[in-house]
């Protein structure tokens, strides 16, 4: 009996062990959780940007100036890095604790298919640490009802 309750004692420590191994601790789980609102976010202020840009017709100096909706990192609280480089270029920054996994092959088949302008694919292949995504606003029509979209500066 008591080689019956150590084994399954045995078996138990392992197959949790196992899970925690595959599966990942919950605090590694969290931090995966908030790169990919990371990821959200940066994409919703690329949208705010080009709405702040269409009510304006210019770009922001400052993060703050456009940041109506208090966008911040899910971990530190802090507003997102901003860089204001040009009439219509402009960086953001955010700091990933992972990279993603499918960041070499993704990118290689999203250039391969020409679509290395998607926003979301772009900013979902990062890498860990600090991570600056350029991007610019570029018109697509004339007159008084143009339009500007977003593409990626490489």
């Amino acid at each position: 009996m008591k080689y019956l309750f150590t084994s399954i004692l045995i078996i138990v420590i392992g197959a949790i062990g196992f899970s925690l191994y595959s599966v990942g601790s919950p605090a590694k789980a969290r931090e995966m959780q908030f790169d990919k609102q990371r990821v959200r976010d940066l994409e919703d202020i690329v949208y705010d940007m080009e709405d702040y840009h269409r009510r304006k017709k210019a770009m922001p100096e400052t993060y703050q100036e456009m940041n109506t909706r208090k966008i911040l990192d899910p971990k530190t609280k802090k507003p997102y890095a901003y860089r204001h480089l040009s009439e219509s270029d402009y960086e953001l920054c955010a700091t990933f604790t992972y990279a993603s996994r499918e960041r070499a092959f993704e990118y290689d088949r999203l250039m391969y298919m020409g679509e290395e302008d998607n926003i979301h694919e772009y900013i979902y292949m990062h890498g860990a640490g600090e991570q600056c995504f350029q991007f610019e606003l570029v018109k697509d029509s004339e007159g008084d009802d143009a339009y500007y979209y977003t593409e990626v500066k490489k």
